[in-house]
């Protein structure tokens, strides 16, 4: 007959010099008196100060060797074009590759990356702002039409 997980783990407890029981508060007690106050005190500052060091620095999540190694790939692939001459088309690619590179390196944090996507794609050339306003304007009139017709989720 198999033993359940709690009945195996009783067991190995019991091997143990210091245990006398197997309730869970005596157990507590037995731990915190081994480790005792002063040192659970003592773990607390140690704790506090080493949060109090990471977040001294302005941007604690920026990996600046990472970030210029991608800034460097994207000056690369800006000067090296796909195509023989820059269009939107190799302007995209150059996005693409830094892109990457910033999600693979974790030079920025994900959520900055992908927020850093949408205004490089207006200022390098990939859409235009037009383009965008009227993706945005269609995008709307569809889901005001699906809310309308009761067609897809309610999105407004």
């Amino acid at each position: 007959m198999n033993k359940s997980n709690l009945e195996t783990w009783k067991d190995k407890i019991k091997l143990q010099p210091f245990v006398t029981s197997n309730e869970v508060s005596d157990l507590l007690d037995l731990v915190t008196n081994i480790v005792g106050r002063g040192k659970l005190l003592e773990w607390e500052i140690y704790a506090k100060e080493e949060l109090h060091k990471t977040n001294d620095s302005i941007f604690p999540k920026v990996k600046f060797v990472s970030l210029g190694i991608s800034v460097l790939f994207l000056l690369i692939s800006l000067y090296f074009p796909i195509t023989e001459t820059r269009t939107p088309a190799s302007n995209c690619f150059s996005l693409l590759i830094f892109a990457v590179s910033l999600w693979v390196s974790e030079a920025l944090p994900y959520y900055t990356t992908a927020l850093l996507i949408c205004p490089l794609v207006v200022f390098m050339g990939v859409l235009r702002v037009i383009t965008i306003i009227y993706l945005n304007f269609y995008i709307i009139v569809i889901l005001i039409y699906f809310h309308n017709n009761e067609i897809g989720p309610n999105y407004i």
